[in-house]
Parts: C-alpha cells; sequence; structure tokens
C-alpha cells in the first residue's frame, strides 16, 4: 500500500497593484485563509511615506512589501504594518507573532494621517495610539506561508509585464 502525498503550493497572502491608476484604490491584498478576503487601499501617500516621488506603484508595492519583510524579520511581542495611508486615517496590521505563525488583527487609527507619517517617524507616532479593530478582522497565516506570499508578490511586481 503506497502513501498518497501531495505538495501544495499555498500563497495565503499576495499584493496586486493596477498600473494604470491615479494612486486611488489601486493596491489589492489578497489574504486566502478562511474567510478569504480582498482588501483596497491607496498607493497615493506612500510616496511621501517612503520619499518616493517619482516612484510607480509596483515600485512603491515592493518597497512597502520589503518594509513588510524588515519589520517581521525584527519583531518583538508585536507590530504595526501599514497597509492603508488616507488623508482621513492609516491603518494596516497589528501583527503578533506565535507558535504556529503571525496573527494579524486589521486595525486603524484616526490620530495618524496618511499625509504626515513616514517610514522613519512611524513608530514614534505609533507609540502611543491604540488602534481601533471595528470589524474584528483577525487571521493567522504561517511563517513560510507569509513569507512565500511576500516573496511571490515581490517577484511578480519586479517582472516585466507589457501593459
Amino acid at each position: 500500500m503506497g502513501v498518497l502525498r501531495i505538495k501544495v503550493n499555498m500563497v495565503e497572502m499576495r499584493l496586486i497593484v493596477d498600473n494604470l491608476s491615479d494612486g486611488h484604490k489601486d493596491i489589492f491584498l489578497k489574504i486566502d485563509v478562511m474567510p478569504s478576503k480582498l482588501m483596497v487601499a491607496d498607493s497615493y501617500y506612500l510616496h511621501d511615506f517612503f520619499g518616493l516621488p517619482q516612484a510607480n506603484v509596483k515600485q512603491l508595492a515592493v518597497v512597502l512589501l520589503e518594509f513588510w519583510k524588515n519589520g517581521l524579520n525584527d519583531i518583538g511581542t508585536s507590530i504595526f504594518l501599514p497597509f492603508d495611508l488616507s488623508d482621513q486615517y492609516i491603518g494596516g496590521f497589528c501583527v503578533k507573532k506565535n507558535k504556529i505563525g503571525y496573527v494579524f488583527s486589521e486595525v486603524y487609527t484616526e490620530k495618524i494621517k496618511g499625509y504626515n507619517v513616514s517610514h522613519s517617524t512611524l513608530d514614534a507616532q505609533i507609540e502611543n495610539v491604540e488602534f481601533e479593530n471595528e470589524n474584528g478582522s483577525t487571521f493567522l497565516i504561517s511563517e513560510i506561508s507569509l513569507l512565500q506570499g511576500l516573496n511571490y508578490s515581490i517577484k511578480e511586481l519586479r517582472a516585466k509585464h507589457p501593459i
């Protein structure tokens, strides 16, 4: 009697962009955990956040994902990963590492606006902020699946696909 082995290459989180957008609703984060979710954000304030005024949306998305990877490498008890920088709020994920992987909670705050925060000031600005989790969205993703998803997204965004 043989053993059936099925290899599953599951990419549970990936970032996709709309190259033809004006900076609004042009970044899509697909999360394939139960239940699956699609989040939409603007790239508009990412130019200021990273100090890259001439970058296109693909370049900004790659820089954002690299920023996330660096943050996850240095995670203590928890970290905030920005995703949605708006003129009314900033939103993203409060991430905690556990034995199985990472617990992501979708959070936001209206105390900080997307136009007055940068990657170098983020930690200081969120230090005393209590994030809100209005819809209670929380999911668990394994470390391997998360890194596969981030690396897959970076590779796809760097690929030169014709429009």
